[in-house]
């Protein structure tokens, strides 16, 4: 997989919230081990220290679990999993709100484009 950073913002930031996004979705499954930090850094071209703080993160999040001597793993507890889905869906859908409403794209707007979308599929 190919990694590109924008750099505007923190990489560290950027890997918690696509590793973030793969745990979620199942690709990381709940109890599975979790890649280390020296392998994470090698397939990212970046330092083990901004990989570290990635982690760290998710770790903090809950959904990631250190065992010592034996290395990280996925969270067996779903509903830390399904919360952290849930909030992440809604800040996602929020932002963009956001963005639209800022480009002047009213709700009404917005929800008849979702709507149409929706008879699409």
């Amino acid at each position: 997989m190919s990694w590109r950073f924008d750099p505007g913002s923190s990489v560290s930031g950027q890997i918690a919230y696509s590793l973030r996004i793969k745990i979620l979705t199942g690709e990381y499954p709940s109890g599975s081990q979790f890649p280390t930090v020296r392998s994470l850094a090698l397939e990212l071209g970046v330092n083990p220290n901004t990989v570290q703080k990635a982690l760290t993160v998710l770790e903090t999040e809950g959904l990631l679990v250190s065992r010592t001597t034996v290395g990280r793993f996925v969270t067996e507890d779903e509903t830390v999993i399904e919360q952290a889905l849930k909030a992440f869906k809604i800040s996602f859908m929020e932002s963009a709100l956001n963005k639209a409403n800022e480009l002047g794209v009213t709700y009404a707007e917005f929800s008849d484009f979702i709507k149409e979308r929706e008879g699409m599929q």
